[in-house]
């Protein structure tokens, strides 16, 4: 996987770099990474993207309804594959290709750990409302003080990996030691978020501290 700086997120990552809420700080980032296959025109695309807000994503809507709203309609990711777990079976090759991707975006990500040899039950498929719901409950506090600080969230993060038409999966830490999940976090969360038609994830991770 190839990281791509684009501009909106290295905004949204700074906005919660240190984040001091009461007596606890909040750090996330978001990181956008795409299937080096995928060519350059689509690199700079996403790259120069630049309209934060310009279409408001309403993620409420997925709060109010537990199914996926019809008013984005009714798509779920088709993959040709059944779910043994939530990456599918792995005698699958789009299964295995899945799971190559996830661990290389961790390992870009986390350069100093290797995670070749992640589970694949440690990748957890999450339904769209499960992780707004989560999101804006742990990032809660800043709302109360933003109140627009959802709202350009989820547009920004829609405007690039297009939510409605993206599956996301959550990590859960299976390392025993030099954990770079749990050094001291009240609560973390990492989620990829996948456009499997473009080959486009974007990687939002973040945890709370003293």
């Amino acid at each position: 996987m190839k990281f791509i700086d684009n501009n909106n997120l290295e905004q949204l990552s700074n906005h919660l770099s240190e984040k001091k809420i009461g007596s606890f700080f909040i750090n996330g980032r978001l990181e956008l990474y795409v299937n080096s296959h995928s060519s350059k025109d689509q690199h700079d695309e996403l790259s120069n993207s630049s309209n934060i807000g310009s279409e408001p994503f309403d993620p409420n809507q997925f709060i109010r309804n537990k199914p996926r709203s019809n008013s984005l309609g009714d798509y779920r990711p088709k993959v040709g594959r059944k779910r043994t777990g939530s990456l599918g079976d792995l005698d699958d090759i789009s299964s295995k290709q899945l799971l190559c991707l996830l661990i290389s975006t961790l390992n870009s990500f986390y350069f100093d750990y290797d995670f070749s040899n992640a589970k694949p039950e440690s990748f957890i498929y999450k339904e769209l409302n499960e992780v707004i719901r989560e999101v804006n409950s742990r990032l809660a506090e800043i709302s109360l003080s933003e109140n627009s600080f959802h709202s350009l969230l989820w547009t920004s993060i829609n405007e690039i990996i297009d939510l409605n038409h993206s599956e996301i999966f959550s990590y859960q830490s299976d390392l025993e030691d030099d954990d770079p999940f749990n050094d001291g976090a009240l609560w973390c969360f990492n989620y990829f978020i996948f456009n499997r038609q473009k080959g486009w994830i974007i990687y939002f991770t973040c945890a709370s501290t003293k």
